[in-house]
């Protein structure tokens, strides 16, 4: 027992030391639109503007805590990339510990092959999202939380596991709501390893689910109310069927795009390859199992997208069809039995997406430190010009006005691929400026119209300023 537990810490050891090396570029330090309003407003505007009045109190309280330490953001958003890392790594080994408990006979696995498919599941491809933004801790936390709450259900006996599961599922909503689809993919696929079929089990998760987004809800509304302050993320209840209809409409862009985190058609494709190989084999019941999977991750990634379209196209919100392609995998490799032909395929695919998926991830690294040096070369050279300009013209420029062609267009620079929704040039705008220049704008506007003739020729390099206003053009995606 002892020995087991000495190679549960050794692969954790070997887990962290690969995952910092493949992360340390947004590790040493990285900015985001997120990192610059805090830079801008400090802890304590930010954690409650932001994350209280978006029920998220677990980033409250870190907030909080890094604004009474007087914590450098430099240092804030490197423990928190250290954070999510240790605390991704200890769900892979509880999903790993799960699996060998309730194999029957665990010797003739591959245990090496277990533990990468494991880890293929939590470092998804969509995973470098989760990465990209401060809240990276605590999201790798709620995601936890979810895993913790599906693994008591499944293993209940009697009437507190229910309640323990569902006082976790709430801390892990009340982390981040976004990875709440993650709950029922945890459930499905131990329920499916564990070979049971508890249908009281699906109905007290999905009660579960509904209780902690309501409580969540409630606590958005009330801190709304105390504070006056207003939240932009929830729709009104009307809106919901035009919700629905999208979640449909869009459904395809999902799937074949997949946020742009993945090449493109790959993820079906692989779902397809998948498919086909267990109709040939003439699995029935694995197939059922699989295509679960595959139904249930478009689904429970979309389940909070009926109140509000908010962040509809990132990664981040998209964890369960990240998520799908290792839970696919392990499931085809525990359930394959003896045939050693599905093992081998497995084996096959599984070092491809492992192998993709690395490279997705250091590549969006390298592109997200692209556009840092980009705006800060932008942004000081905007300081230069507007001082310029109010010396000149002895004025005080105290108005910022952002300006969009189309409202849904996307702030990317040239020299980056111009797809990922998440690292886009926006974080220039206003805060970028603010943080970089130390220049604060009394008065901000955002606005959208098409360029006039007159504009063309009096802005450089998409800014130019007009009496007290800067006005400054985003980049055409």
């Amino acid at each position: 027992m002892k020995k087991f537990q000495l190679n549960k810490k050794v692969i954790f050891i070997i887990l962290t030391l690969f995952s910092i090396a493949i992360f340390l570029p947004w590790i040493n330090m990285h900015y985001t639109l997120d990192n610059y309003t805090i830079g801008n407003l400090g802890y304590d505007v930010y954690s409650k503007q932001w994350s209280l009045i978006g029920g998220r109190l677990f980033m409250f309280e870190w907030l909080q805590l890094a604004k009474c330490l007087n914590i450098p953001l430099n240092v804030f958003v490197m423990l928190n990339s250290i954070i999510a890392i240790l605390v991704s790594n200890i769900s892979i080994i509880l999903i790993y510990d799960f699996v060998l408990k309730n194999l029957k006979s665990s010797e003739k696995y591959n245990k090496f092959i277990i533990i990468l498919v494991c880890s293929s599941i939590i470092y998804n491809f969509m995973f470098i999202d989760i990465m990209y933004f401060v809240e990276n801790g605590v999201i790798s936390l709620s995601i936890l939380m979810y895993l913790i709450s599906a693994k008591l259900l499944v293993n209940s006996k009697n009437i507190k596991d229910y309640i323990g599961s569902l006082i976790i599922a709430i801390i892990g909503v009340f982390l981040y709501q976004g990875t709440i689809g993650m709950l029922i993919m945890f459930l499905l696929l131990f329920s499916i390893i564990k070979g049971e079929k508890k249908y009281f089990t699906y109905i007290a998760a999905l009660a579960g689910m509904f209780i902690a987004l309501a409580l969540n809800w409630i606590f958005v509304k009330l801190i709304g109310n105390l504070l006056e302050l207003n939240q932009g993320r929830i729709s009104s209840l009307s809106d919901i069927p035009i919700n629905i209809l999208f979640i449909v409409n869009s459904a395809g862009k999902i799937l074949i795009q997949t946020c742009n985190l993945f090449p493109k058609f790959l993820y079906m494709i692989l779902i397809i390859v998948t498919l086909g190989l267990i109709c040939a084999d003439k699995d029935w019941k694995l197939l059922k199992q699989v295509c679960l999977i595959f139904l249930m991750a478009f689904l429970s990634s979309s389940i909070l997208f009926i109140l509000s379209r908010s962040s509809f196209f990132t990664g981040r919100m998209r964890q369960p069809i990240g998520a799908s392609l290792g839970m696919i995998l392990l499931v085809l490799y525990l359930k394959g039995g003896q045939k050693n032909y599905l093992k081998n395929i497995t084996l096959a695919l599984l070092v491809m997406i492992i192998g993709i998926t690395t490279f997705m991830y250091e590549f969006t690294m390298y592109e997200q430190l692209i556009v840092n040096k980009l705006e800060k070369k932008e942004c000081e050279e905007i300081a230069q010009y507007v001082s310029n300009y109010e010396k000149i013209n002895n004025i005080k420029v105290d108005t910022y006005i952002e300006i969009y062609e189309d409202k849904n267009e996307k702030a990317f620079y040239p020299q980056t691929r111009n797809v990922i929704d998440s690292i886009d040039a926006s974080g220039l705008r206003h805060w970028g400026i603010s943080y970089s220049t130390y220049k604060h704008y009394e008065n901000v506007d955002y606005t959208y119209k098409k360029r006039l003739a007159n504009d063309k020729d009096n802005y450089e390099n998409s800014y130019y300023c007009r009496d007290n206003i800067l006005y400054v053009f985003v980049y055409k995606s």
